[in-house]
């Protein structure tokens, strides 16, 4: 469902990062944008009200078809109280319909979500 669910009552900090890749359109130069953006719910279950609590933005562009990459990353806190109802999610986008792909390996962190539990509530 794109939902995440925190194991345990407590402080948290989310890191969302996001590799892309564009492939250049035959010598074409673009300039265009990508994006992270991190949503917090603190009723979910009981009318879901998603707020954004991080986004990050970050220039792509490529001069040729030899086409570029781009990186965005943002941050966010969330005091999860009931972990029934304090969840979490994550939009990606992409500007001006341009065709992009999200980088990801099993052997570099390119694509990664990281929570870090700071203390308890």
């Amino acid at each position: 469902s794109g939902v995440f669910t925190f194991p345990s009552t407590g402080k948290w900090h989310i890191t969302f990062n996001m590799n892309y890749w564009y492939a250049g359109s035959g010598g074409v130069a673009y300039t265009r944008w990508t994006s992270v953006e991190i949503y917090t719910c603190e009723n979910f279950g009981s009318g879901d009200t998603w707020v954004r609590q991080a986004r990050s933005q970050d220039g792509l562009y490529t001069p040729d078809a030899n086409g570029a990459y781009s990186e965005a990353s943002c941050n966010g806190f969330l005091d999860v109280t009931n972990v029934g109802t304090h969840k979490v999610r994550f939009k990606v986008g992409v500007g001006s319909s341009i065709s992009s792909n999200q980088v990801g390996s099993t052997n570099i962190d390119d694509t990664f979500v990281t929570f870090w539990k700071l203390g308890d509530t």
